[in-house]
């Protein structure tokens, strides 16, 4: 059957999708494997030919009951089935109840692991498709599309079916409350960090695409501070100079999100990092620079520790800007240009957004260095 003819005369209303259900009848009850996997792959290719407003609501509503029932036949016949729904996701007069449909028969009959990378990635475009189109009455069901939205991408390597899954989690993390499932959400994503990827020559993907993304969904919610930043140390100690600078990288785009308190726990340890990265003469110029430029956006979230807490937070950060006076002190008599403008700079982040007090020990705690290193130098 030409399916270009037949969808010209479905959009002509010469016949409809379900009067071409009707006629394949024999092959969608077959026995045999292969009749209904054409049956199906017959309707499925028709579906997304036709624009999105041609079908009304009760012809997507029925479509979607008999697609969702065939997620449960043979893969051969549920992979159809999945190309089919993902269609139908994209009609106009898809209700509410029909999205409902597709979404819980896609997360219960499909064991999306086992299917291969078009069908997962039909699969996201799925999630796409409903998140774009029915995003209200998805945060109706909350925790329900959490769960099932978590076991949907659950160990996806595929780099072209990461690219979307890495732009639908801070979509998800953005509307939904993940509070329940929030180790869960973590872990699902932060197992690629950092990102290891080799592209290939003829591959479209690109590493520095899925680092971006995925540096957006671990710094998309405060929630993930406790999880993440003990990683972060974790790779920060690491002999792989690119972990190092994936780190930092991360670390820059987070402090402002994650709180203050979780960098305040770490605060001692975070600054045994800066100082591997900043302080010493063997660190190439691009680490010590991202380095530098993660250790402003740490100090500047520690500095505002005071609107997340009260005494605690305080003394907290008095104590982390004490520990930063004892690790820059020594070098501020450093022979080597580079430590020494290295500590020049973190010490001018911690000065421009330290409160009065702070910046006054700070000042008066380097003054005498600075004295001492001038007058070596004469």
């Amino acid at each position: 059957m030409d399916i270009e003819l037949l969808v010209a005369d479905i959009i002509k209303k010469q016949c409809s999708v379900l009067q071409l259900i009707e006629s394949l009848q024999p092959d969608l009850t077959s026995t045999k494997i292969e009749q209904r996997a054409g049956a199906i792959g017959e309707v499925a290719n028709v579906l997304q030919k036709l624009p999105p407003a041609h079908l009304n609501e009760q012809e997507v509503t029925t479509l979607v009951q008999f697609l969702c029932v065939k997620l449960a036949d043979h893969f051969s016949v549920s992979s159809h089935a999945i190309f089919g729904l993902k269609a139908l996701c994209s009609c106009v007069n898809l209700s509410n109840a029909a999205a409902e449909a597709v979404f819980r028969s896609v997360t219960t009959e499909l064991q999306v692991q086992t299917l291969n990378q078009m069908e997962r990635m039909a699969v996201y475009q799925i999630f796409q498709l409903l998140l774009q189109n029915k995003l209200h009455f998805l945060k109706s069901i909350n925790h329900d599309f959490v769960f099932g939205f978590v076991r949907t991408i659950d160990a996806e390597k595929d780099p072209r079916n990461l690219l979307i899954v890495f732009e639908l989690f801070p979509l998800v993390v953005a509307e939904f409350d993940i509070t329940r499932f929030s180790e869960d959400m973590f872990e699902v994503i932060a197992c690629y960090f950092p990102v290891d990827f080799k592209p290939s020559a003829s591959g479209s993907v690109t590493r520095d695409q899925l680092v971006e993304l995925h540096s957006r969904c671990l710094s998309s919610t405060p929630i993930f501070g406790e999880f993440m930043v003990p990683l972060l140390l974790e790779k920060l100690a690491s002999d792989l100079r690119s972990a190092r600078l994936e780190s930092f990288n991360l670390l820059r785009r987070a402090a402002p999100v994650y709180p203050a308190a979780v960098l305040l726990g770490y605060g001692q340890q975070l600054l045994a990092a800066f100082r591997r990265a900043m302080f010493r003469s063997a660190v190439s110029d691009e680490e010590r620079r991202v380095a530098l430029t993660a250790f402003a956006e740490v100090v500047a979230r520690i500095a505002r520790s005071d609107c997340d807490a009260g005494d605690d937070a305080e003394s907290g950060r008095e104590e982390f800007f004490r520990l930063l006076l004892k690790e820059c002190r020594p070098n501020l008599r450093e022979l080597d240009p580079n430590v020494m403008e290295a500590t020049g700079r973190a010490l001018e982040s911690a000065v421009g957004v330290a409160d009065a007090t702070t910046r006054r020990q700070l000042v008066t705690g380097i003054l005498p260095d600075i004295l001492a290193g001038l007058a070596d130098r004469k």
